[in-house]
Protein backbone atom coordinates (compact mmCIF):
# COMPACT_ATOMS: atom_id res chain seq x y z
CA UNK A 1 0.00 0.00 0.00
CA UNK A 2 2.93 2.31 0.74
CA UNK A 3 4.04 1.94 -2.90
CA UNK A 4 0.66 3.18 -4.09
CA UNK A 5 1.03 6.34 -2.01
CA UNK A 6 4.51 6.95 -3.40
CA UNK A 7 3.24 6.50 -6.96
CA UNK A 8 0.33 8.82 -6.22
CA UNK A 9 2.54 11.63 -4.87
CA UNK A 10 5.05 11.30 -7.68
CA UNK A 11 2.16 11.49 -10.13
CA UNK A 12 0.87 14.65 -8.48
CA UNK A 13 4.31 16.23 -8.67
CA UNK A 14 4.70 15.38 -12.35
CA UNK A 15 1.17 16.53 -13.09
CA UNK A 16 1.86 19.88 -11.41
CA UNK A 17 5.05 20.22 -13.43
CA UNK A 18 3.27 19.41 -16.68
CA UNK A 19 0.39 21.74 -15.86
CA UNK A 20 2.87 24.58 -15.44
CA UNK A 21 4.29 23.71 -18.85
CA UNK A 22 1.44 25.36 -20.71
CA UNK A 23 3.72 27.89 -22.37
CA UNK A 24 6.15 25.25 -23.61
CA UNK A 25 7.49 25.51 -27.13
CA UNK A 26 6.45 22.75 -29.55
CA UNK A 27 9.90 21.18 -29.48
CA UNK A 28 9.84 21.02 -25.66
CA UNK A 29 6.35 19.55 -25.55
CA UNK A 30 7.44 16.87 -28.00
CA UNK A 31 10.36 16.03 -25.72
CA UNK A 32 7.94 15.72 -22.78
CA UNK A 33 5.77 13.43 -24.88
CA UNK A 34 8.78 11.28 -25.72
CA UNK A 35 9.67 10.93 -22.04
CA UNK A 36 6.05 10.10 -21.27
CA UNK A 37 5.93 7.40 -23.97
CA UNK A 38 9.16 5.89 -22.66
CA UNK A 39 7.59 5.85 -19.19
CA UNK A 40 4.61 3.96 -20.60
CA UNK A 41 6.87 1.38 -22.19
CA UNK A 42 8.85 0.95 -18.99
CA UNK A 43 5.70 0.70 -16.86
CA UNK A 44 4.03 -1.84 -19.13
CA UNK A 45 7.09 -4.08 -19.12
CA UNK A 46 7.11 -4.30 -15.31
CA UNK A 47 5.63 -7.36 -13.65
CA UNK A 48 2.94 -6.03 -11.31
CA UNK A 49 -0.17 -7.14 -9.55
CA UNK A 50 -3.41 -6.21 -11.32
CA UNK A 51 -4.36 -3.51 -8.80
CA UNK A 52 -0.89 -1.93 -8.99
CA UNK A 53 -1.15 -1.90 -12.78
CA UNK A 54 -4.52 -0.17 -12.61
CA UNK A 55 -3.15 2.56 -10.29
CA UNK A 56 -0.09 2.99 -12.52
CA UNK A 57 -2.29 3.25 -15.63
CA UNK A 58 -4.52 5.83 -13.94
CA UNK A 59 -1.45 7.94 -13.20
CA UNK A 60 -0.18 7.61 -16.77
CA UNK A 61 -3.60 8.51 -18.17
CA UNK A 62 -3.75 11.68 -16.06
CA UNK A 63 -0.29 12.72 -17.22
CA UNK A 64 -1.27 11.96 -20.79
CA UNK A 65 -4.36 14.16 -20.61
CA UNK A 66 -2.20 17.10 -19.51
CA UNK A 67 0.32 16.44 -22.26
CA UNK A 68 -2.45 16.14 -24.82
CA UNK A 69 -3.53 19.70 -23.99
CA UNK A 70 0.04 20.88 -24.57
CA UNK A 71 0.06 19.12 -27.94
CA UNK A 72 -3.12 20.92 -29.00
CA UNK A 73 -1.66 24.29 -28.06
CA UNK A 74 1.46 23.52 -30.05
CA UNK A 75 -0.44 22.82 -33.28
CA UNK A 76 1.21 19.43 -33.75
CA UNK A 77 -1.82 17.68 -35.17
CA UNK A 78 0.09 14.93 -36.97
CA UNK A 79 1.70 13.82 -33.71
CA UNK A 80 -1.29 14.67 -31.55
CA UNK A 81 -3.57 12.21 -33.32
CA UNK A 82 -1.21 9.28 -32.72
CA UNK A 83 -0.73 10.43 -29.14
CA UNK A 84 -4.50 10.49 -28.59
CA UNK A 85 -4.88 6.95 -29.94
CA UNK A 86 -2.24 5.74 -27.50
CA UNK A 87 -3.94 7.58 -24.66
CA UNK A 88 -7.30 6.01 -25.60
CA UNK A 89 -5.68 2.61 -25.73
CA UNK A 90 -4.33 3.12 -22.20
CA UNK A 91 -7.85 3.94 -21.01
CA UNK A 92 -9.23 0.79 -22.66
CA UNK A 93 -6.40 -1.30 -21.24
CA UNK A 94 -7.14 -0.02 -17.73
CA UNK A 95 -10.83 -0.68 -18.19
CA UNK A 96 -10.12 -4.22 -19.35
CA UNK A 97 -7.90 -4.84 -16.35
CA UNK A 98 -10.68 -3.72 -14.03
CA UNK A 99 -13.09 -6.20 -15.61
CA UNK A 100 -10.89 -9.16 -16.51
CA UNK A 101 -7.27 -10.22 -16.39
CA UNK A 102 -5.29 -8.79 -19.28
CA UNK A 103 -6.00 -7.25 -22.66
CA UNK A 104 -3.67 -8.60 -25.33
CA UNK A 105 -5.27 -6.47 -28.06
CA UNK A 106 -4.62 -3.14 -26.35
CA UNK A 107 -1.21 -4.29 -25.20
CA UNK A 108 -0.26 -5.23 -28.78
CA UNK A 109 -1.49 -1.87 -30.02
CA UNK A 110 0.61 -0.03 -27.43
CA UNK A 111 3.68 -2.21 -28.02
CA UNK A 112 3.44 -1.64 -31.76
CA UNK A 113 2.50 2.03 -31.93
CA UNK A 114 4.54 3.63 -29.16
CA UNK A 115 7.83 2.90 -30.99
CA UNK A 116 6.34 4.35 -34.20
CA UNK A 117 5.36 7.57 -32.44
CA UNK A 118 8.77 7.76 -30.76
CA UNK A 119 10.37 7.58 -34.20
CA UNK A 120 8.06 10.32 -35.51
CA UNK A 121 9.00 12.48 -32.52
CA UNK A 122 12.69 11.92 -33.16
CA UNK A 123 12.21 12.82 -36.82
CA UNK A 124 10.31 15.99 -35.87
CA UNK A 125 12.95 17.03 -33.36
CA UNK A 126 15.83 16.53 -35.79
CA UNK A 127 14.04 18.36 -38.61
CA UNK A 128 13.45 21.41 -36.37
CA UNK A 129 16.97 21.84 -35.08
Amino acid sequence: MKHLYVIFFISLFVWAYLASAQTIKPKDSVLLAKIYLLDIQKSLSKKQERQQKIVMLESLINKGKTLDKVFHRSQLSHLSRSFQFILHSLVLYKSDLKIAADSPTERQYLDGNIPLLLKQIDDFRTSNQ
